[in-house]
């Protein structure tokens, strides 16, 4: 078939869209970024996930520092208390050979005196004995005469383990409470005096609290580490460092919570000193005490946290190297690119000056030869075709076109889009592709302009492409509702085109159909 149409201008200008018509988007769009923060998000993103790994890493290690020590606390807090339970009993059981003492047998307790000193004079000056009856009423002890009138125990803590004695619940250890004499804090132990295996008496001792400190000195534990013994209410028995001599002192608020948790736990809680320490403790079964021991948060975290501080700030360090580095690579890219891009335009511009100059020479010589007008037509028409594809491919740098882009642009002088309907996906093309097709379409079009479906006015030209596979194209153009189509007798220049063009060049396949209804043709292609 043959394909012509007139020349819009006799220079040959490129071609634009009908007014109103908005161009197909660009194949690829413009970049929102700068060169240099897409690089330096490129060196974060590199360096980000390592620098989070050596995070994790040390994050472990910390847990597993955190786990080691909790291990060692229970074990030290288990063997403690082992170790206290022991010397309450020691004494508990001293105190039961004493109670044994005969002259606890005689009235008015005559020469019991005598055992009660002999007994002390192993403990240190201002410890005392006492016996009491089953209301707290002393009747006996070594800090008064014998003839001195003698009064009765009002501590409450004391009272409570004389009762539980009275009530057959065998020795008793009190609560830490301030003495009397002394005004310091001491705890009682308490201890049965049997007749006729009825409880008689109770006999009381006030052991120094400084029985503990050998205990708490041979856990060689570090210096900042805090041991503690409570009693039940939670007041330090003996602690190491002492708050204070001459006042009974408390666990913490987080630590007492902690302790109503349960007999034996490893948790965070608050030193009266203020600070953060891992502490774990375990309450004796026997006196209800609790020994406890704390490490300061800070020896096994700060490590960690250093860790962390450290790792955060090589890695800072990098991304501000390599930010550096990236700027001065972007900037030489950024100058490289707009150089290319000047280059680009220059060579657009000329070739599209080149371009029309042909069109013009051309169209010189067929008037001056005195050739038919459908040849300089005809011409005009590939020419203008090729600018168009030439148009496309310039606005993206010759970095590629739309399939649908590239057939808008050939078409839309012809018809608007109420006359040719486009279907199919987006595809991308190669520029050597896009300006092939570019040249086919246009054969394509200028005769269906002249003898096809586009020559009157009902007619409508469909076009659909799909792709088969990953790597190939297939293109229809379908017209219809034009002038009945004849068959056409002999092969003509623009037949020849699509066929050179498909074939031979894009090694693909042309099919084309003349029925009566409208003209058709298949073309397969790779991309």
């Amino acid at each position: 078939m043959d394909t012509f149409r007139e020349s819009s201008s006799e220079q040959g200008g490129p071609t634009t869209p009908p007014s109103g018509q908005t161009s197909p988007q660009p194949i690829f769009s413009p970049k929102a970024l700068p060169l240099q923060v897409r690089l330096l998000v490129l060196v974060a993103g590199t360096l980000l996930p390592m620098l989070l790994l050596t995070a994790a890493v040390v994050f472990q290690s910390y847990e597993r520092a955190r786990e080691g020590v909790s291990e060692r606390l229970l074990q030290v807090t288990r063997s403690t208390m082992i170790a206290v339970d022991r010397e309450l009993e020691n004494k508990a059981s001293a105190l039961e050979v004493l109670a044994l003492a005969p002259s606890l047998q005689v009235e008015g307790l005559k020469g019991f005196r005598a055992d009660a000193e002999r007994f002390l004079s192993r403990f240190p000056a201002g410890t005392a004995l006492s016996v009491a009856d089953a209301s707290g009423q002393q009747v006996f002890n070594t800090n008064d005469p014998d003839d001195q009138p003698l009064p009765a125990l009002v501590r409450p803590e004391v009272l409570k383990s004389i009762t539980a004695v009275f009530a057959g619940r065998g020795a008793q250890v009190s609560d830490v409470y301030i003495a009397r004499r002394t005004g310091e804090p001491t705890f009682t132990v308490v201890v049965p005096i049997y007749q006729n295996d009825k409880v008689l008496y109770a006999l009381a001792f006030n052991p120094p609290r400084t029985i503990f400190d050998e205990i708490l000195r041979q856990l060689d534990l570090p210096g900042g580490w805090i041991i503690a013994i409570l009693d039940r209410a939670a007041h330090h028995v003996a602690r190491r460092p002492a708050l204070a001599q001459n006042a009974i002192t408390s666990a913490s608020d987080t630590l007492k919570s902690e302790l109503s948790k349960g007999d034996e736990l490893v948790a965070e809680t608050a030193a009266p000193e203020g600070y953060k320490v891992l502490t774990g403790f375990t309450r004796s079964p026997d006196t209800g005490w609790v020994m406890a021991v704390g490490v300061p948060v800070n020896e096994f975290k700060g490590p960690m946290l250093r860790s962390l501080a450290a790792t955060f700030a090589v890695g800072v360090g990098l991304i501000l190297v390599g930010g550096f580095f990236a700027f001065r690579i972007a900037r030489q890219l950024v100058r490289a690119e707009g150089h290319r891009e000047l280059l680009v335009n220059e060579l657009n511009h000329r070739v599209k000056n080149t371009l029309a100059s042909v069109q013009a020479i051309v169209w010189r010589g067929l008037r001056n030869s005195g050739a038919v007008p459908e040849a300089r037509q005809g011409i005009d028409a590939r020419l203008q075709a090729l600018s168009s594809a030439h148009n496309v491919l310039s606005r993206k740098n010759w970095e590629g076109a739309h399939l649908e882009e590239v057939i808008t642009s050939i078409i839309s002088p012809y018809a608007g889009s109420q006359r040719v309907r486009l279907e199919g996906p987006d595809v991308p093309l190669h520029p050597r592709l896009a300006i092939a097709l570019a040249m086919v379409i246009n054969e394509l079009a200028t005769n269906a302009v002249k003898y096809g479906a586009l020559s009157v006015g009902g007619g409508v030209v469909r076009i659909v492409w799909s792709r088969i596979g990953a790597d190939r194209l297939k293109f229809e153009w379908t017209e219809s509702g034009g002038p009945a189509v004849q068959p056409p007798t002999q092969t003509g220049y623009g037949t020849k085109f699509i066929e050179r063009a498909v074939v031979d060049e894009l090694n693909g396949s042309y099919m084309a159909s003349f029925l009566p209804e409208g003209m058709r043709c298949a073309i397969e292609v790779q991309l």
